[in-house]
């Protein structure tokens, strides 16, 4: 009886996952059709904001601060490689997912890093932190990698603190556009991630089910034995 109450609790769980998952993506496609943030105290209220991802940003851009950061263990179309970071001089700092940076074949070479655009408009949008990858080390402090270029295995907070000499905004900027031409920008428009709770759903229904009907045919077979 415990595991069923178990299995059906952490069905219902899963189901109210999917519905979190469910109303943040509505949140986020009512966020697209919104009017672009267009200056810098819009985007300062926003990037703090956990509802904000979604929200086009349409401005001139603050000062770029010098630090850039490679998130490492990323991949596009089966190529391993990194994800360009750069920060806003702002307070919080802002991160800026600039672009995807293909790995070089040798761990300890420089990759080429692609020619980033020196214009003053800032077109992104508000998104979530990017996930890490698999870490291949569990070392979590920087790793320089040349002047101004530091390779890291997740977007801590406190080593954030450290680079960059502030903390950083909860959320980030993903630069546009994402078309052909220029740096390479892989962003995919998030899905809401619900179908996934919901299987897991079926699948911890169905277990307690399954458990519901061999208890029973336990019960039944003890007591024709017994009669």
């Amino acid at each position: 009886m415990l595991f069923f109450v178990l299995m059906l609790g952490l069905g219902v769980w899963q189901l109210d996952r999917a519905r979190q998952k469910d109303l943040r993506h509505t949140r986020y496609l009512a966020n697209v059709a919104n009017e672009p943030c267009r200056t810098l105290a819009c985007l300062e209220l926003l990037i703090v904001d956990p509802d904000a991802p979604g929200r086009r940003v349409l401005q001139d851009a603050p000062p770029w601060l010098p630090m850039r950061m490679l998130l490492d263990n990323q991949v596009h179309q089966g190529r391993a490689g990194y994800v360009l970071f750069q920060a806003l001089d702002t307070t919080p700092a802002i991160l800026v997912q600039r672009a995807f940076v293909e790995a070089a074949p040798e761990r300890g070479q420089m990759p080429a890093l692609p020619e980033l655009p020196s214009t003053a408009d800032l077109e992104a949008e508000i998104a979530w932190s990017p996930a890490t990858g698999l870490q291949l080390s569990s070392v979590l402090e920087a790793e320089p990698m040349a002047s101004g270029l530091v390779r890291l295995q997740s977007l801590d907070p406190a080593i954030l603190k450290v680079l960059l000499g502030r903390p950083v905004a909860p959320l980030v900027l993903r630069e546009l556009p994402v078309g052909q031409g220029g740096p390479l920008r892989p962003w995919r428009t998030p899905g809401s991630g619900a179908d996934r709770h919901r299987a897991y759903a079926l699948q911890w229904f169905t277990m307690a089910a399954v458990l519901a009907w061999l208890y029973w045919m336990h019960r039944q077979r003890r007591s024709r034995s017994g009669s």
